[in-house]
């Protein structure tokens, strides 16, 4: 009878077990629904006992089983090399074939870039090696990013996308807040805030500054400079006013023009024995030469000079109508010696006139007392005298000349087109004091018998209209 404990199979078959004895093999023993034994079967332990299998283990190392391409039997496999599904679906395992490259299968010796992956090289079993050349690399990258303040490498919080880097008290890295954009460059175009450039800084220049470019100012008036060499400006004058030079170390200044815009005569001089009076104790040598009258003296207390005809009205009110004299005096080199003067303009008469006299008149004189010449503009109002030294000129040359009464302003008085003196007290007005209205010469003082000469050419007088 069969064992009740025997076991039924898949097929509601009764299966018993026994030991073969001729092998020792354990094997399975089949019954009918009767207790009959139908058949023995061996047992596999193994996976090579199989038919269907592998017969051996052997050079299969790391290798998985797969189906064959015949779909008869099982093989090994390597790693990665076998279709396992398509899509990225596991749900066509079964039926469709793909690569395993296709689910992002990672080979022992693949080449892959991986994304969102931490890998922890400090984790027990794990490590992490580099090339030298990226060792070499690394180490570069950290030395150009120390820094200044501990030597490790820069740390820092995000910045703004096109701002510049700096680095704040702890050496870590910041947004500076400062744009690229707004970065100076030798070629970018820049308008620039509450700046100071210094163009005479060593190494800067200034160049093709425009007009335009220059800041605002007051309509009419000019740039200059001041006495200090700093920028000034002219103040814009009245109408009809003249821009007018006030010599060195003083900015000019617009001034009414000499007359006061009234018309001008001029009253023609030749210096001539046809209008002109040759008189002293030692008349003049020459007369209307190319480079004027010369005269001379070498008498003690000689004299010698030129007067211009005399008027011929009673009254010409001359002071009044703004005269200006015009002259080339050269008081000849060798001869400003001793002690005497040449002079040249309205004496008021005298023939051998001083610095402080105060007849009516307004002349230059240039004084020798001792050897040593001392030019001057001399005028008075027939009751005081001003005289004003005039500096920086040359004796031994042609000097041009320029005396201008303004009105009852002032008299100018340059030399060589540079304005050397500005009289304002004392003006003369009305008319001359005496006929002869410009006299002209040289004279010794008493005691004195140098050679001296002057010479006098180029003579223009010019007034506002008179009536004789």
């Amino acid at each position: 009878m069969a064992d009740e404990n025997a076991k039924i199979d898949d097929n509601n078959q009764r299966t018993l077990l026994g030991v073969d004895s001729s092998t020792g093999e354990l094997r399975r023993i089949q019954t009918d629904p009767s207790g009959r034994v139908k058949a023995t079967a061996t047992i596999s332990t193994t996976l090579l006992d199989l038919t269907d299998t592998p017969s051996t283990y052997s050079g299969q190392a790391n290798k998985v089983l797969s189906v064959n391409s015949g779909e008869t039997a099982v093989e090994f496999t390597t790693n990665g090399a076998g279709d396992l599904l398509a899509s990225n679906n596991l749900s066509d395992v079964d039926t469709a074939a793909t690569a395993l490259s296709n689910i992002g299968g990672i080979g022992a010796a693949t080449t892959d870039t991986l994304t969102n992956k931490t890998y922890d090289a400090g984790a027990a079993g794990n490590s992490l090696s580099l090339t030298t050349d990226s060792v070499d690399a690394l180490t570069e990258i950290a030395a150009a990013l120390k820094s200044g303040a501990d030597a490790t490498l820069v740390t820092g919080t995000a910045g703004t996308d096109q701002n510049l880097m700096e680095w704040d008290a702890n050496g870590d890295a910041i947004d500076s807040g400062l744009a690229t954009a707004d970065v100076v460059t030798g070629a970018s175009t820049d308008t620039f805030t509450n700046k100071t450039f210094d163009a005479n800084g060593a190494g800067n220049s200034l160049s093709n500054v425009d007009v335009a470019d220059l800041a605002n100012g007051t309509d009419g008036e000019l740039i200059t400079w001041d006495a200090a060499g700093a920028p000034a400006t002219v103040a814009a004058g009245t109408s009809g006013h003249v821009l007018t030079s006030n010599g060195a170390g003083a900015a000019p200044t617009f001034q009414a023009a000499a007359g006061g815009g009234t018309a001008r005569r001029n009253m023609n001089i030749q210096l001539s024995t046809d209008n002109a009076e040759y008189t002293g104790s030692q008349v003049a040598t020459a007369d209307n030469q190319a480079n004027g009258v010369s005269c001379a003296v070498t008498a003690d207390g000689g004299s010698s000079n030129v007067r211009i005809a005399s008027r011929t009205v009673a009254t010409w009110d001359f002071y009044d109508k703004d005269p200006e004299i015009n002259i080339n005096i050269n008081y000849i080199a060798g001869s400003a010696t001793g002690n005497g003067a040449i002079f040249a303009g309205d004496t008021g008469g005298g023939a051998s006139p001083t610095v402080s006299q105060t007849t009516k008149s307004m002349f230059i004189l240039c004084d020798t007392a001792s050897g040593t010449p001392t030019w001057s503009l001399v005028n008075a109002n027939g009751t005081t005298n001003t005289n004003t030294t005039l500096v920086g000129i040359t004796s031994a040359q042609e000097n041009v000349f320029r005396v201008i009464k303004d009105s009852t302003t002032n008299i100018k008085c340059y030399t060589n087109y540079t304005l050397k003196a500005t009289s304002t007290t004392n003006l003369p007005s009305g008319d001359l004091a005496d006929l002869d209205w410009l006299i002209m010469g040289a004279y010794n003082d008493g005691g004195d018998t140098t050679s001296r000469e002057g010479v006098f050419g180029y003579v223009d007088v010019l007034i506002n209209s008179p009536t004789g």
